[in-house]
């Protein structure tokens, strides 16, 4: 193949400003179309490419005209706008070589930039605006406008050039080794080339400059071959590169370097190559290539216009897999200072057998180095620690390798096995190194393996056959962390008259793994920084002056805490002290705070002048320390301590002042400050002076269950009011504080911890307190329950989540009152077992009438489970389990149930329908259409009189009245006992609440009967007498069933008089 090299500059870079200019604009794409390409055009993209960026335009009746062939003053104008040629002010000049054109012509512009910039040249004194162009006529202006050959680096791609002009065939050549045509077996030279061809034509050019690099004509000043040793598999790519070094301000890019490989040091048939590339544009050269025997390659790289800029130092070591290996066996590359980590290496001949002989073992912080840069604090010893020793590995006279500038080294060799393997250990402290391993030698005589055979110098060479691990690093590792927090303001109160002032800080302890340290950790504090006499104050009081103590000394609490105050004054007076302090552990290996302590600082804290700007008003219990919010009132009096404190809350005293203390008595019961008795409701005022310390203190004692509230003013600071309250109880015990968060779970329910009908709640192992109904609240969105809520939501909800196995967080906070609101925090609502399915009733599926005692109900439910039917007497639609009526069914697979319900008689009979399944859970209950009894029991069905062997008289039965009228006639009777005849439904007892005269008791059955005796008392005239007087004889008769159903019936008797 024919290699071309071009080094002529491409016009396309040299644009200069002008005044004028030849140059379509740019459009939007949405703007571009025209009526004669679309979508399904080959050329489509490309054409609208070039539009979008001005480089063609339409014509102006909206068409392309894609397959017109392309004039000569069409080319001259796209190569205008693609190549953003400068347009001569001087028109009429740069065309005077033109017959055929002047500055009139449409084209005028365009042709002068192109001839100006000789691209184009005319033939025989004329341009040929209107003359078409031929495809090799299109190759040479392209390739001559653009400056192709500058981009075609590669050999030439097969073409065939028959039917080629020898003008243009190498400008042809050019197109096709970049890729612009792909007509390479037939160009079609002398054909014309439409619009739409010549636009792709110049889109893929443009593509060339965007995305290929030049090549360079700078020449560099140095090349150095990065790639010194490579280890290569045969049959696989290789990679070799190099690094050409150029003036500042020079491209590095594009610069021609050539590579020769020579396989002559092989024993086998590899072969060798001279290639030219070209650099990036980071100067680097690389070359891929592969060999298929073992052996080693020299590479040699040089400048390719100046060989005598190059670089010969490269090795490709092939075999049939790498030669050379190390492996970490230890994984971790930070290690703690005198942990080992461990090496294997591997060393295999050409053709994979093991290789036999030493390895040399070094550092690359130690190749070729000044004595005072050697890193000194790793040791190579074997697997047990121990230095190793002649026939495993050498040591010349260190425990660590090293070659310097100056000559001297020190080496370490590692004597391979019979499987070509060795092993070391490295060992270290505060130090990092990077291992490498490398084949150095050979043995010089036979099979011996004496070191004294071994033919290296031991010293790494860049070209020797080597293998790198990753650095490892030995480092001191703490296994303590400290956290140190500042309180408060940085700007504290100095020491003065008035107080100590100072900052507090609180530092926490924990082990590596997060767990807090022991208490009695010894932990120690010094200053970082400091100015001014700072001394340390611990929570004991103990003070530690740094002026005389580099550290002051304390032990963790049970939190694995310390606390600690700092306090200073300035040595001139000027507020100028201040202290940054660090909490550290020691580590041992030196007294005093030193890097390898577990460290931590503190934020900086200046001492400067006290701002009194706040009190504090704290309530103890009398005599003590104690701070209390309740007292019992026959054990303690209260005890209201107010404090004027700096900027930091510390107690300060600057001038005497009194304090008005307000006592309000809230409570039920008395209370006596100084003597004095301020009964409930009622306000006193006392004024206190304070003490040397600058505190107020009014003792207050509770005569009984009660309370008091009091708030504190000072005439002589400008401070808010302080205000503070106590509770004087009968027996605190043990009460729940006044903001406390429980929760209830599985252990505390509202079953066992809350009774709604006293308003009392529980929390863990605290006594019983009131809550208040009305101050019931869910914080944020909880179970899309959010606010205030009634008393039965919101224990009903979390007796639900409690059931369901989850928990609820609750906040008790204390009232005025005494009462506590209640406030769900939190929510986890576990897993609610599973309810079954939608009970549904398909019969009766409406209202029904029936005399039936019985009523059968069909639905569906989930499989096995077991339905219920209820009697919902209050027709609330929830069932009570005492209203059971029927028996359980349970259901069958197919899902289907049907049970008997009994209906209560005379009466409208409303159910409910619930399911259970498997785990107790319990679906909504459905309510089943109501089903009346048609009866009212027992009901009268006939009756008969006669006297005698007489029948006389009638019985009128009127059901829906519940009445029964026996009517007498004038029959003289008055000697005979009148019975009758009563038929009812069923058995039962009746009874009559108010007996007429003569009559028995009824007590019927069915088919039962009644008497009547005239002849008894009262006779039969006192009778008419008294149905004359009254109208009718009545009495009311009750009638019971066996269901328990009762009835009353008026009786009435009636006498019609015929004489």
């Amino acid at each position: 193949m024919q290699k071309k090299t071009f080094r002529r500059a491409a016009i396309s870079t040299m644009a200069a400003s002008a005044t004028v200019a030849a140059v379509a604009p740019a459009v939007a794409a949405e703007e571009v179309s025209f009526t004669d390409v679309t979508p399904d055009h080959t050329h489509y993209d490309n054409i609208l490419a070039m539009a979008e960026q001005g480089v063609i335009q339409g014509y102006q009746d909206g068409t392309f005209k894609p397959y017109e062939s392309i004039t000569r003053g069409q080319v001259a104008a796209m190569l205008t706008n693609a190549l953003n040629l400068d347009v001569p002010e001087d028109l009429d000049s740069a065309l005077e070589g033109y017959s055929d054109v002047d500055s009139s012509n449409d084209y005028a512009e365009a042709i002068a930039a192109v001839t100006e910039a000789g691209i184009f040249k005319g033939n025989d004194g004329e341009f040929g605006e209107y003359d078409n162009i031929s495809r090799e006529q299109m190759a040479t202006v392209l390739v001559e406008g653009f400056g192709l050959n500058d981009y075609d680096k590669g050999d030439d791609v097969e073409l065939n050039k028959d039917h080629i002009s020898k003008s243009h065939v190498d400008n042809v050549q050019t197109l096709a080794n970049l890729g612009i045509t792909k007509a390479l077996n037939e160009y079609h030279a002398y054909q014309d080339i439409q619009r739409d061809q010549f636009t792709t034509m110049v889109k893929l050019t443009k593509d060339v400059l965007e995305n290929e690099t030049p090549i360079s004509e700078v020449v560099p000043e140095d090349i150095s071959i990065s790639t010194n040793s490579v280890q290569a598999v045969v049959g696989e790519e290789v990679t070799v590169r190099a690094q050409v070094a150029v003036e500042d301000g020079e491209s590095a890019a594009g610069i021609p370097v050539t590579f020769n490989i020579d396989a002559n040091e092989s024993d086998y048939d590899n072969q060798d190559q001279t290639v030219e590339v070209y650099t990036d544009e980071d100067g680097v050269a690389s070359y891929s290539y592969t060999q298929y025997s073992g052996g080693e390659d020299r590479v040699v790289a040089y400048a390719t216009n100046d060989t005598t800029v190059r670089a010969n130092d490269g090795m490709v070591y092939w075999g049939v897999k790498d030669r050379l290996t190390i492996e970490e066996i230890t994984e971790d590359n930070t290690l703690a200072n005198g942990a080992k980590k461990v090496y294997k290496v591997k060393q295999t001949t050409t053709d994979g057998d093991p290789a036999s002989g030493w390895v040399n073992v070094a550092f690359a912080e130690n190749v070729e180095v000044d004595a005072d840069e050697l890193v000194r604090g790793v040791e190579i010893t074997d697997a047990s620690g121990e230095f190793l020793v002649e026939d495993e590995v050498v040591v010349d006279e260190a425990d660590y390798p090293y070659q310097l500038k100056n000559g001297g080294e020190k080496w370490v060799r590692v004597l391979l096995d019979e499987d070509g393997e060795a092993t070391f250990t490295l060992t270290g402290e505060d130090a990092s190194v990077t291992p490498i391993v490398f084949d150095d030698g050979h043995l010089k005589d036979g099979d011996e393996d004496e070191s004294a055979q071994w033919s290296g110098d031991d010293r790494l060479n860049t070209t020797e056959l080597q293998a790198q691990a990753s650095t490892v690093s030995f480092e001191y590792q703490q296994n303590r962390e400290v956290e140190v927090e500042a309180e408060g303001t940085q700007y504290a109160a100095a020491i003065s008259a008035g107080g100590e002032g100072g900052r507090d800080y609180k530092a926490t302890i924990r082990k590596e793994n997060g767990d807090l340290a022991p208490e009695g950790t010894e932990v120690k504090v010094a200053l970082d920084d400091s100015n001014g006499d700072v001394t340390l104050v611990d929570s004991a009081g103990d003070e530690t002056p740094f002026a005389s103590n580099d550290y002051a000394e304390l032990t963790t609490n049970e939190d694995g805490v310390i606390e600690f105050t700092l306090i200073g004054e300035s040595t001139t007076g000027d507020y100028d002290a201040y202290a940054v302090p660090t909490v550290f552990i020691e580590n041992g290996s030196e007294d005093g705070l030193d890097d390898r302590d577990a460290q931590a600082t503190g934020e900086i804290v200046y001492f400067v002048e006290p701002v009194l700007e706040e009190a504090t008003l704290k309530v103890y219990e009398a005599g003590t320390d104690n701070q209390v919010e309740a007292l019992e009132h026959d054990e303690a009096n209260a005890e209201f301590v107010y404090q004027v404190v700096d900027q930091n809350n510390k107690p300060h005293n600057a001038t005497s002042h009194t304090a008005t203390f307000e006592v309000k008595n809230t409570g039920f019961n008395n209370i006596v400050v100084k003597g004095q008795t301020i009964t409930p409701g009622n306000t006193e005022s006392f004024d206190v002076t304070a003490n040397d310390d600058g505190s107020a203190e009014l003792e207050v004692d509770g005569l009984g269950v009660t309370s008091a509230e009091v708030n504190v003013s000072s005439s002589q600071y400008t401070l808010d009011n302080s205000t503070a309250s106590v509770d004087f109880t009968a027996d605190t015990g043990n009460l729940i504080p006044s903001t406390y968060t429980g929760t209830f779970g599985d252990d505390e329910t509202v079953e066992s911890n809350v009774n709604t009908g006293s308003n009392q709640i529980k929390f863990d192992e605290f006594d019983t307190a009131n809550y208040d109904p009305s101050e019931l609240y869910f914080n944020g969105d909880l179970l899309d329950v959010n606010g205030n809520v009634d008393e039965d939501k919101f224990f009903g909800e979390i007796e639900d989540i409690v059931e369901a196995g989850g928990t609820v967080e609750i906040t008790a906070n204390k009232q005025s009152d005494g009462t506590y609101s209640l406030t769900v925090v939190g929510v986890d609502e576990g897993e609610a077992p599973e309810g079954p399915a939608a009970v549904e009733v398909n019969s009766p599926n409406d209202e029904e009438v029936t005399s039936e005692d019985t009523i059968d109900i069909e639905g569906i439910s989930e499989a096995n489970t077991t339905v219920y039917v209820f009697d919902d007497e209050n027709g609330n639609g929830e069932y009570d389990e005492d209203e059971e009526v029927g028996t359980p069914k349970a259901v069958n697979a197919s899902g289907v149930f049907n049970i008997t319900a009994t209906l209560n008689e005379n009466t409208q009979n409303d159910f409910l329908v619930v399911a259970e399944n498997t785990e107790g859970g319990f679906s909504t209950a459905v309510e089943v259409p109501t089903i009346t009894h048609d009866t009212l029991a027992p009901l009268v069905t006939g009756a008969t009189l006669s006297a005698g062997d007489d029948t006389f008289g009638e019985v009128v039965i009127d059901p829906e009245n519940n009445e029964i009228t026996i009517a007498l006639d004038s029959s003289d009777s008055s000697d005979e006992t009148v019975t009758g005849v009563l038929n009812f439904n069923e058995e039962g007892n009746v009874t009559n609440e108010n007996a007429f005269p003569g009559a028995t008791d009824f007590d019927f059955g069915e088919n039962s009967s009644f008497e009547y005796d005239f002849a008894g008392n009262p006779s039969l005239d006192d009778l008419k007498n008294y149905i004359a007087n009254n109208g009718s004889v009545s009495s009311d008769i009750e009638v019971e069933d066996e269901q328990g159903n009762s009835t009353t019936y008026n009786v009435r008797i009636t006498y019609t008089i015929n004489q």
